[in-house]
Formats: C-alpha cells, structure tokens, sequence
C-alpha cells in the first residue's frame, strides 16, 4: 500500500503521465496503446499457400568415349556410330526433385457474395507450382493473378462474419495510415500487427508508408482513419527516400474495378444457373 502512495506521488511531482505498455494477446492484434485509434482489423487475415518447388538434380560430368590426342598414321578409322558426347542422351538422364514448401502472407476482405468471400493478397505470395490455398484456415482457391501489378485475388467460403473493407483512391503525404499483417508464426501461435505510420510519398502507381514492416505482411492492407483501405503492401525497402524503411503499396484502383468485374461475372452465373434451373423444371412438368 505504501509503495503505491510512493510511486503515485512520484509520478505527479515529475509531471509524468501514466500509459498502459504495449500488450499481446494470443490469436489477437498487438494493441499499440489503450486510447490510440485502432483501426478495424477482423478482416485482415492470413494467407497460406503450400506448393512444389522442382529443380534438376546435380549429374556427374559424362566423360566422351575417346580422346584422341595424336594424327593416326595411314588411312582414317571408320566414324564410329556412337557420338562421344550425346547430348540428347543426357538431358533424358537428367531426373527432376520436388520439394515441398509453404509460403506465410497475409490478405483482406473486399467483397461478399452469398457465403464466398473475396479476398485482396500480393500477386509474389501465390506464385507457387501446384498451390494450395488457405484463407484463415479455410480452403480457398485462387480467381485472379495481375499480370501489371502484385495483386492476386482470392476466393474463399465461410460461414464466418468478416468485415468488408471499402476503398478509396484518395491518398495525401503525412496523412497518418496503419498496416496490418501476419509477419511468420512466432512460436506456432498466429500473430498479427498493426502498424502505425505515415504516407511520405504518392504517385499514379505507388503509395509508400514510412514505418516500417516485416516479411509475412506481404498482401496486406494500408487503411486510414476511416478505415478504408488505400493500397496493398507489395514489399519492403529500407533507407529509400524520401522514406526510411517504407513499405511499397499497390494503390487500391488497380484492384477495385476487378473485383467489380469478377462480382458482376458471378452474379450472371447464378443468375443463368437459376434460369437453366427453372426451366428444366417447366420441361419435367410439361412431360407429367
């Protein structure tokens, strides 16, 4: 009881103000501080894709059968059939290793449809041979792959509420911004971050946040105040001015009008299948 009085009166005397340090929760968000804004980060989730990796293994260097060093005397051997290097021959004995890898990133949530989500990631974090994808633990399958920028699309079912995020176009430097990702599973327990920083530079085909970030968070989104999402992190550079240790994002409208397009294609598809549907059902009644 004492040492509370003691350590209260110290506090007033220095001018100190007291502030709740940094917590982690498991299978939450790292809270940055007690009454900072927080934006809404449900719908940032992570990303697994586990895939084959082939590569040819190492062969002994094939010796050629003879070695002529000399000018034979008199009249010539006969060629032989057998070439002294068969090229062809050793492309065949080359034999092919597949490895197994899985790959940690990170995406959000930027459409509905019925019970399928629709989700944001980085084109380089789906690059795999054979993927399998995973979207917080659920299967999921791959939609879309830019072939301009590192944006990939991504499908998903769930029985889950997730948030739907907006987007916006509108981006100013210093406006104050937050990453949210998944760097790696830190002791098997999912993590994930929030990061607060600033925009330090805009252009028609980046947005860069200054702040800082780390590998896992690739896919991920930059949200403001509003918690619109403004562009995706596509990867991370250190000491690049004007910036120090900024993320590159992917503005949002390079991806907006796709979701838009691949909703539209769905929503024709259901419609037909109904329609498909429904008149096969006219068809048994006509034949009753």
């Amino acid at each position: 009881m004492y040492k509370t009085i003691l350590l209260s009166l110290i506090v007033l005397l220095s001018g100190c103000s007291l502030r709740l340090p940094i917590t982690i929760e498991p299978n939450s968000s790292i809270v940055i501080t007690n009454k900072e804004h927080i934006p809404n980060t449900d719908g940032v989730l992570q990303v697994k894709i586990k895939g084959y990796r082939y590569s040819f293994l190492p062969q002994p260097m094939i010796q050629p059968t003879t070695q002529p060093t000399t000018q034979p005397k008199g009249n010539m051997a006969p060629i032989k059939i057998d070439p002294i290097f068969d090229f062809f021959d050793f492309q065949k004995k080359k034999s092919i290793a597949k490895q197994e890898v899985n790959v940690s990133g990170t995406g959000f949530v930027v459409a509905k449809l019925k019970d399928h989500y629709y989700v944001i990631t980085a084109r380089h974090v789906v690059l795999v041979p054979e993927p399998t994808v995973f979207v917080d633990g659920q299967k999921g399958e791959i939609v879309s792959i830019s072939s301009k920028v590192d944006i990939a699309i991504l499908k998903f079912k769930s029985k889950k509420i997730y948030p739907v995020y907006k987007m916006t176009d509108k981006a100013e430097v210093l406006e104050t911004t937050w990453i949210a990702g998944f760097p790696g599973d830190i002791f098997e327990v999912k993590r994930k971050f929030v990061i607060k920083g600033s925009i330090c530079n805009v252009s028609k085909s980046e947005v860069w946040f200054s702040g800082g970030g780390a590998q896992g968070m690739s896919g991920g989104p930059l949200l403001n105040r509003k918690n619109e999402v403004i562009g995706t992190i596509s990867r991370f550079l250190s000491s690049i001015q004007p910036c120090d240790n900024f993320i590159k994002n992917v503005p949002s409208r390079y991806f907006s009008h796709e979701i838009k397009a691949i909703l539209l294609k769905e929503e024709i598809k259901q419609i037909t299948k109904r329609i498909e549907e429904t008149v096969e059902k006219i068809n048994i009644l006509k034949k009753l």
